[in-house]
């Protein structure tokens, strides 16, 4: 504080003593799960435009056979979640097997090494390959042996001490009588396509005599490296081109990426990047803009690198075990093509840790959908359960879906009750849907095909939807909870059937006359507790983690009253705005809600250990799940 030493009136700003707690977002969504290609990171998707970009399509190779594709789940669960309202989501990829990133090395095009001319024309004599540190080559053009004037001779030394001491090379030290005759035997370009050190750029022309000073080029830089953005066999499907840019600039390229993918008949071009440039300062500089490729990435020395043929239409280009091949296509890739067993999930979900923006989490495994045992697809819920359990602020809760009914089966809605009951881990951050949905299959072959999936997607975007109209604090279920997308279910579920549903928290999904398709049903797993209703543990994750956010500012404040009275204060006033909203049961805020936070919650242990505890309750707003209506008749007097 400034010390006034002017007479006046002096202004200070003086913070106030409640500060503003913003709401935590409540259906930002984490898919896990395998796909096509794209980043292992967790990466931000806002529309299923962008996730086809990053990701890919509906199929991904398979090691099972060389050739053999399997369907992918997350595409349609991406698909549903915002058809169905949801606003955002984050995709981690889960990979199984050793995980490699497919690449293909460019050599680099020097045109700076030498530059000849007949006085009129000009073509270039760059290195064929790298040499060692110290090594330079000298070139002499002289009058051709013949005395021919429209002929020369061309003399090849090498050095290997810098330039010091020069010496004629053991393969062909002399060319003579070179021309520029077209489809003669001594033309020089054809001449020097053999020669292993050095190669003629350009149209063949009679270059002017350098007899009396000494041409000298280094060797080319070493080659870079065209590298796949992310790991997996899906790169080996990548082709690309290098081409002279449009403007005829030799320092400048063209690379056009083609990539052919899984059940596709051809490549076809994806990417074209026109104007390349190795220059840092160039506003086409190639490291910047490949950057923006979602296939290709560039690493090592920035050249020019020498044009390629274009890319033939063989798949994939390198035998399925990854062998590199000739050609103009990235090679070695590994991973990615089979999935992920539930046992290497806890590696895999780790890479989730510093997401704290999210509240939903949704097992997206093609194993979901081709799992072959109910076993197999409810290891995969209870693995990504665990990850959601062990997390420290348990800010996360998962929606799933009960194993899909067999085709042999005789009680298909026994099978799934038993999965809940005994199966899957009961836990009050899952609610649990059954069956199946019937959605249009945009990868589908036929007329009007459609394919069985998994409600997980679509149930997550409809708790957005519901949340956007109503609040967190609403149950996600009844004749509103439509499930857009879904042309049907794939088991009529009655009444008889949901009687033995509800008790063991397995919400039904039904078709309801006048709505279509919906959400029948709005409970955790933990069917005996306080924690029995999706709306009322998604309520308290979202208070939780809104609170914790909205008070970090305490941290390191003095441990006193007068922190005590802002952060009830504060706290307050943000469960003040809840209430308003309409979040809580109670008809006033004394009966909504309480904040305790003064000498009995913080004793004078607690301040000396440097702890502050604040104490906060609600009281919840329960669904109605049973309306009961009783009717009698009025008998006339």
């Amino acid at each position: 504080m400034t010390t006034p030493l002017t007479p006046g009136v002096y202004v200070r700003e003086a913070p106030g003593g409640a500060r503003a707690i913003e709401a935590a977002p409540t259906a930002v969504t984490i898919f896990v799960g395998e796909t096509e290609r794209g980043p292992l990171d967790p990466t931000p998707v806002s529309s299923p435009l962008q996730y086809q970009r990053l990701f890919g399509g509906h199929f991904r190779d398979d090691a099972a056979a060389a050739g053999a594709i399997t369907r992918l789940y997350l595409p349609y669960a991406i698909q549903g979640f915002f058809d169905n309202g949801g606003p955002r989501g984050y995709v981690l990829r889960l990979m199984a097997g050793t995980v490699e990133r497919a690449t293909r090395a460019l050599e680099a095009n020097q045109f700076a090494g030498v530059d000849v001319t007949d006085g009129t024309s000009t073509a270039h004599i760059t290195a064929r390959r790298a040499g060692a540190a110290g090594e330079l080559i000298r070139l002499q053009i002289a009058t051709a042996t013949s005395g021919d004037p429209g002929a020369f001779n061309l003399t090849v030394q090498v050095s290997t001490d810098g330039g010091q001491t020069f010496a004629d090379r053991a393969a062909v030290p002399l060319y003579e009588n070179l021309n520029a005759i077209a489809n003669d035997p001594g033309n020089v370009a054809t001449v020097l396509r053999d020669d292993p050190d050095i190669t003629w750029v350009g149209e063949p022309i009679r270059p002017q005599n350098a007899a009396d000073q000494r041409l000298r080029i280094t060797r080319p830089l070493p080659p870079a490296t065209l590298v796949a953005t992310a790991p997996g066999v899906w790169a080996r499907r990548v082709r690309f081109a290098v081409t002279d840019a449009a403007d005829g600039d030799p320092d400048r390229f063209d690379l056009v990426v083609f990539y052919r993918a899984p059940g596709e008949a051809a490549h076809s071009e994806v990417e074209h990047f026109e104007g390349l440039s190795a220059q840092p300062a160039n506003e086409k500089y190639l490291v910047d803009q490949l950057a923006r490729s979602a296939y290709v990435s560039w690493r090592g020395p920035v050249h020019r690198p020498a044009n390629t043929d274009a890319p033939d239409d063989d798949l994939p280009g390198v035998g399925f075990d990854g062998t590199p091949g000739d050609g103009n296509h990235l090679s070695t890739g590994s991973g990615g093509d089979a999935t992920l067993q539930a046992g290497d999930y806890g590696e895999a979900l780790a890479r989730l840790d510093g997401i704290d923006d999210a509240a939903l989490i949704v097992c997206g495994s093609d194993g979901m959908l081709n799992a072959a045992t109910a076993a197999e697809h409810n290891g995969l819920v209870n693995a990504v359960l665990a990850y959601v359990e062990r997390r420290p602020q348990r800010d996360l809760f998962l929606v799933a879906d009960a194993p899909a009914s067999r085709a042999a089966a005789t009680d298909p809605v026994g099978d799934a009750v038993h999965a809940a009951r005994n199966e899957i881990t009961a836990t009050d951050h899952v609610g649990l849907y059954w069956p199946r949905i019937v959605v249009n299959d945009p990868a589908g072959v036929g007329r009007n095909p459609t394919r069985t999936i998994p409600a997980a997607g679509h149930v997550a975007g409809l708790y957005g939807r519901i949340d956007g109209r109503r609040g967190v604090w609403k149950a996600a279920a009844g004749t509103e909870a439509t499930i857009a997308g879904a042309v049907g279910l794939d088991y009529a579920v009655l009444d008889r059937d949901q009687d033995r549903m509800n008790p063991h928290g397995l919400n039904a999904l039904r078709t309801v006359p006048g709505a279509g398709r919906v959400v029948w049903g709005a409970r955790t797993l933990r069917t005996n507790s306080e924690w029995r209703y999706i709306n009322v543990r998604r309520m308290a994750i979202f208070l939780r983690r809104s609170i914790y956010n909205g008070i970090q500012w305490a941290v390191f404040e003095s441990n006193g009253e007068r922190l005590w009275a802002t952060l009830r204060e504060t706290i307050g006033a943000f469960l003040d705005a809840q209430f308003r909203n309409g979040a809580f049961a109670g008809a006033t805020s004394q009966d909504a809600y309480f904040v305790k936070c003064d000498s009995d919650t913080t004793t004078p242990d607690d301040q000396v250990a440097g702890v502050v505890n604040v104490q906060v309750g609600f009281a919840p707003l329960r669904p109605a799940e049973f309306v009961i209506v009783t009717l009698s008749q009025k008998t006339a007097a």
